[in-house]
């Protein structure tokens, strides 16, 4: 699973680098967006939703290091999943015969 991650984490910094950095941005204000028409269907006053959507236009989610705190996060977290699932599954001792 890690090296579709990795692939797909080199692949995406890729794309929004040195391909098409445009798209980034696209994507972004697109995101901003949705985010707007969200926000403004639980009757939020205005001055509350440019206080948020100055907030996410502040944050770069597809920049290099963006990605990397992504990569590095969902590795932190699907490495205590799985540290979860041994200590479940743990034999009291691995060479008793049952």
């Amino acid at each position: 699973m890690n090296n579709i991650k990795r692939e797909t984490i080199l692949k995406l910094v890729l794309i929004f680098s040195i391909i098409d950095p445009e798209l980034a941005k696209y994507i972004q204000e697109q995101s901003i967006e949705i985010s707007r028409g969200i926000i403004e269907r639980f009757d939020t006053p205005p001055e509350m939703i440019e206080e948020e959507l100055d907030k996410l236009r502040g944050v770069d989610n597809y920049s290099f290091t963006s990605q990397l705190k992504s990569y590095f996060g969902s590795l932190v977290f699907f490495s205590v999943i799985g540290l979860l699932v041994g200590l479940i599954f743990k034999k009291a001792d691995p060479n008793a015969i049952d």
